[in-house]
C-alpha cells in the first residue's frame, strides 16, 4: 500500500486538462450542496448506488466520464465507463488494473452519515485479493478528495464519521499497486 505522502502525490497527480473537465462536469451535477439532515440522525433514507462513472484508468491512462453528466432530475447521463460498477450487486465486475482508480457520483443523493461512529455509511460490494488493497477517497465537488480509509476486504462497510465528514457526493477507489479487485457495486447504506 502506498504511504501517506504517495497518496497526497497521487490526489494531486490527476491535475491537469483531464481533471479541469472532470472539475467542470462535476460542479454543473452539483450546483449547490445537497441538502443534508442533521449527520447522526440515523434515518435511514433506503439503499442507493453509484449512479454515474466520473473518470476510470483503462490501459494505464485516466478516462475522464465528463461529457454528459446532467444535473440532478434532467435524465440519465450519457453511458461512459465500466457499467458493471452502476447499480444495485449483479456479479458483473469492473476489475481495477495496477496503479488504476475509479471514480463513481451519487448525483441525486449523497452518501450521508448518520448514524455517529461505528455505524457504516457506504459498502463497496467488491472481491480483494489476498494481499490487494485500495485508497478510498470522498469528494463533495467530484474535483478535489480527501483520503477516507483503505479497502483490504471483500464487501467491506465503511463509515463516514472516521474522518468527520456529513456527506460525500463522490468516490474514489484508488488500487493500492497489485490491481484485481473486482468491484460490481458501491452503495449507500443510509
Amino acid at each position: 500500500m502506498p504511504n501517506a505522502r504517495d497518496r497526497r502525490r497521487r490526489r494531486r497527480a490527476g491535475g491537469g486538462l483531464a481533471a479541469a473537465a472532470l472539475a467542470a462536469a462535476a460542479a454543473a451535477a452539483c450546483a449547490q450542496p445537497p441538502d443534508v439532515d442533521t449527520p447522526g440522525a440515523a434515518v435511514d433514507a433506503g439503499a442507493r448506488f453509484a449512479e454515474v462513472v466520473l473518470a476510470y484508468t483503462q490501459g494505464g491512462a485516466v478516462q475522464v466520464c465528463g461529457e454528459g453528466l446532467p444535473v440532478c432530475d434532467a435524465g440519465d447521463p450519457a453511458p461512459c465507463g465500466p457499467a458493471e460498477v452502476l447499480g444495485p450487486p449483479d456479479s458483473a465486475t469492473f476489475v481495477l488494473e495496477a496503479g488504476g482508480r475509479i471514480d463513481l457520483g451519487f448525483r441525486c443523493s449523497p452518501v450521508v452519515e448518520r448514524g455517529e461512529q461505528g455505524s457504516p455509511d457506504l459498502k463497496i460490494w467488491a472481491q480483494v485479493p489476498a494481499g490487494g488493497g485500495a485508497v478510498v477517497e470522498v469528494s463533495t465537488d467530484g474535483a478535489t478528495y480527501e483520503v477516507w480509509t483503505e479497502l483490504l476486504e471483500s464487501d467491506q462497510e465503511l463509515d463516514l464519521a472516521t474522518i468527520a465528514w456529513p456527506y460525500a457526493q463522490f468516490i474514489r477507489i484508488a488500487d493500492g499497486g497489485s490491481g484485481g479487485i473486482a468491484i460490481d457495486a458501491v452503495e449507500a447504506l443510509h
